[in-house]
C-alpha cells in the first residue's frame, strides 16, 4: 500500500480529516473539472472514462455541485486502468445514487471487474434485481461461488446516500453492512460461501457491465472507495458531511476559487463566496464534524435449479437455503 501514501500530497483533499482515513479513490463532481471524457479522481489515481453520460450542471443532490446522468441505454463510466486491491481484504464503497425505478432487469450501479460472476475478489451492486429487493454479491472463489445479501428497495427517483461495507475475512456474510442515508439496512443472506481472501485487481464499472450491457438508469455522484470498513457512526457522519459540502474533508482554500471561476453552477455562487473568503482551514460545520451471464444476459432470478457453476450465468436469487446455494453453485 506504499503507493497510496503519495496521495496525501495532493491539493484538494484534506487528508487530516477523520472521514478521509483509508480513502483510496474519490470521484466527485466539481464544476469546471468533469466535462468531456473524464471524471476526475480527486486522489489523482484513476480518473473514470465517460461514455455517453453527461454532467447535470446543477445542485440536484443534497450538498452537491453536479452529477452524472445515465440514460439506461448506453451511458456508463469506467475507471481508467485497474485498481489494485489484491493486498486488501476490507473495503467500503460509498456513493450518492438517484435510481430512476426499481423495476427489475438486473441493471447495475457498480461492478468491480468485467464480470463478477466469474472473477474472484470481484463484486457488484445490483439495485434492479426486481421490484422489491437489491442484491450485492462478492465472488469468493471463481465461477458460481459467492457471498451476497439482499435488502428491500428504498425509495426510487430520489437522491440517497449509500455506504456498502465488505470484508473478505468475515466468513459467510462478507457484505457486512449497508447504510442508506446513514441508517443500517436489514440484510438477508442469499449466498454464504465463507472463503476468505483479498479483493482483485480490476477496473471499476459505473452503471453497466463492462460498458456492454446491464446499463443502469439514474444519476450518480460522490463515489468514494476505502481500504477499510467504516463503522456505523462513520457512515452517518459521511452522509452528513457530504450533505454539508464536505466542509472538513476538502481543502476549501483551493476548492472555492475553482468553483467560483466556473459557470457550471451559477446558483451556488453566493454560498461559495462566503467559503472563499475564509482562511485556508475548512469552514466549520457541526454536521460534518459529527460527523453488479454473459455479456448479453442479465443475472438469473430463477429457482436454485438454475444455479450452475458455468461462469456465463449469474447468481440465482431464490429464497432457498444458503447450504443448497453452495452445493449447487
Amino acid at each position: 500500500m506504499g503507493r497510496e501514501e503519495d496521495v496525501s500530497r495532493m491539493p484538494i483533499i484534506n487528508w487530516t480529516a477523520p472521514l478521509n482515513r483509508g480513502l483510496l479513490r474519490w470521484w466527485l463532481c466539481l464544476p469546471g473539472q468533469n466535462r468531456g471524457v473524464m471524471w476526475r479522481d480527486l486522489c489523482r489515481r484513476n480518473d473514470a472514462t465517460v461514455i455517453g453520460a453527461a454532467v447535470a450542471g446543477n445542485r440536484s443532490r443534497p450538498g452537491g455541485w453536479g452529477s452524472w446522468d445515465f440514460d439506461g441505454t448506453d451511458d456508463t463510466l469506467q475507471s481508467s486502468g485497474t485498481i489494485d486491491l489484491s493486498g486488501v481484504s476490507t473495503i467500503t464503497l460509498s456513493f450518492w445514487l438517484n435510481w430512476t425505478a426499481f423495476a427489475g432487469g438486473n441493471d447495475l450501479a457498480f461492478e468491480w471487474s468485467d464480470n463478477a460472476n466469474s472473477n474472484t475478489g470481484a463484486f457488484y451492486v445490483n439495485p434492479n434485481l426486481d421490484s422489491f429487493s437489491i442484491l450485492i454479491i462478492i465472488n469468493t472463489g471463481g465461477a458460481g461461488t459467492f457471498s451476497g445479501v439482499s435488502f428491500p428497495v428504498p425509495q426510487n427517483n430520489v437522491w440517497l446516500h449509500w455506504v456498502v461495507c465488505m470484508d473478505r475475512g468475515a466468513g459467510a456474510q462478507q457484505v457486512t453492512a449497508v447504510y442508506i442515508n446513514g441508517v443500517a439496512q436489514t440484510l438477508t443472506n442469499l449466498y454464504t460461501d465463507p472463503a476468505s481472501g483479498n479483493f482483485g485487481n480490476y477496473q471499476l464499472n459505473f452503471m453497466s457491465r463492462n460498458n456492454t450491457n446491464l446499463f443502469g438508469q439514474g444519476k450518480m455522484d460522490d463515489v468514494r472507495l476505502y481500504n477499510r470498513v467504516l463503522r456505523s457512526s462513520e457512515a452517518l457522519a459521511l452522509y452528513r458531511a457530504s450533505k454539508a459540502e464536505y466542509k472538513n474533508e476538502l481543502k476549501w482554500s483551493r476548492v472555492s476559487p475553482l468553483l467560483l471561476n466556473s459557470s457550471d453552477d451559477l446558483s451556488s455562487q453566493s454560498s461559495l463566496s462566503s467559503n472563499s473568503s475564509s482562511n485556508s482551514s475548512s469552514p466549520s460545520s457541526s454536521s460534518s464534524k459529527s460527523s453488479q451471464s454473459s455479456s448479453s444476459s442479465s443475472p438469473a432470478t430463477s429457482s436454485s435449479s438454475s444455479r450452475s457453476s458455468d461462469s456465463s450465468s449469474s447468481p440465482a436469487t431464490s429464497s432457498s437455503s444458503s447450504s443448497s446455494t453452495r452445493s449447487s453453485a
